[in-house]
């Protein structure tokens, strides 16, 4: 277990730590965190790491728990969607089961099957990633370049609460097409009807009031500083870049760093 800074190799820590870990050191606004290697996971998950190791990430607070498989994010392999995410763990048990669930998630029928048309043949191999959780006000996926058109603009999509709601697809996002420089090209206003928000230790599904189904989630200010975060973040995968990010109290963080994958 090191600090997710730290873990910048892929091949041991796996592809989402190791865009964290640049993106840290670039200066980006990453939330803390630890990274566990596959042997690190399986210790959690099978107790060889004790209770009080595993409360020194109590440290962060409540925090969400990331796959990182070896491969994961890479710009041939997303695995987007088929690895598990844990949001909300507020105890060592819960930890070390959210821990589990990533593991066995690597396992499933569509995780495998992706692998086998990649042509990916060693066994799966799962890091994992355990951050402090921000409890995004507004969330947002962005692709550095449009991944339908291939047209050189920004693509950002967003909504309120956590991302959840975004990568699950409950919501109509509000959807922006930006120049380079940040400023809007088009604004297309959703119906965002649901928000994703941490209750305690469990994350629950509410509606959103009627004034804010419709009002938009992002401003020009926002925009302009979406816009400034993507060549940094480009120039850390080496090409256009899939980033996912969270607004809590006016402040932006970077959940995710990828390439986009052909």
């Amino acid at each position: 277990m090191i600090p997710l800074a730290d873990a910048a190799d892929g091949a041991r820590y796996g592809g989402k730590a190791r865009g964290l870990a640049l993106a840290l050191r670039a200066g980006l606004p990453v939330p803390s965190g630890v990274a566990l290697s596959p042997e690190d996971a399986a210790a959690v998950a099978t107790r060889g790491l004790d209770d009080g190791e595993i409360r020194a990430l109590a440290q962060l607070g409540v925090v969400a728990v990331r796959s990182s498989a070896i491969g994961e994010d890479g710009a041939a392999a997303s695995f987007a969607g088929l690895h598990a995410t844990v949001l909300g763990c507020a105890t060592p048990d819960a930890v070390r089961e959210a821990v589990r669930r990533v593991l066995a998630s690597a396992h499933t029928k569509a995780a495998l099957a992706y692998r086998a048309k990649l042509g990916l043949t060693d066994p799966p191999r799962m890091a994992v990633v355990v951050q402090r959780l921000v409890d995004a006000e507004i969330s947002a996926i962005v692709f550095s370049r449009d991944p339908v058109t291939r047209e050189d603009h920004l693509v950002v999509e967003a909504t309120w609460g956590l991302g959840e709601a975004l990568v699950q697809g409950l919501v109509n996002p509000d959807r922006f097409l930006l120049s380079r420089a940040g400023a809007p090209r088009s604004v297309s206003l959703g119906d965002k009807d649901l928000e994703i928000v941490r209750d305690g230790a469990a994350l629950v599904e509410r509606e959103v009031d009627a004034a804010r189904r419709g009002a938009r989630t992002l401003g020009d200010a926002a925009l302009l500083e979406v816009a400034r975060v993507v060549p940094a973040a480009e120039a850390l995968v080496g090409g256009p870049v899939d980033l996912e990010l969270a607004w809590r109290g006016g402040a932006l963080s970077v959940l995710q760093a990828r390439a986009i994958t052909r």
